[in-house]
């Protein structure tokens, strides 16, 4: 069973093998195989991602994350929070794995960072990204 073909009983993206290439004639002898929808849904979510930062309201303690909604995501955060919560910052695109490296050593816990000290933190993150071409 542990080499049974996972796309072997899904006929809908089969192609003939008999099918060529434009005029050139060549032969095309393997079938179309769409993504894994898994896969594919982690792709779409990286075109559509967006780096945010959320900060809790009078303190220098900021959440460093991805999202494709942050406004959907502030409020989420905000239903399990004591505290009021403000979006800060994003940006189109996936940098938290540069942002949380570069602040590593104000990590509190999980995705929150302790900006005490460092000024703005949007200003950090933006001198952050600016290194990386951003």
């Amino acid at each position: 069973m542990a080499d049974r073909d996972p796309w072997e009983d899904d006929r809908r993206f089969s192609v003939s093998p008999q099918a060529s290439w434009g005029e050139t004639g060549a032969g095309f002898d393997e079938r179309f195989r769409p993504l894994p929808p898994a896969r594919e849904r982690a792709i779409r979510r990286q075109a559509l991602s967006q780096t945010y930062l959320i900060g809790i309201q009078g303190t220098d303690l900021v959440k460093i994350g991805i999202t494709t909604n942050p406004q959907k995501r502030l409020t989420t955060l905000q239903t399990a929070h004591p505290s009021a919560l403000v979006l800060l910052w994003t940006q189109p695109g996936d940098y938290e794995q540069i942002l949380h490296a570069a602040f590593a050593e104000r990590r509190t816990r999980g995705e929150w960072f302790d900006f005490s000290g460092a000024g703005d933190p949007v200003d950090a993150v933006m001198t952050v990204l600016s290194g990386h071409g951003l």
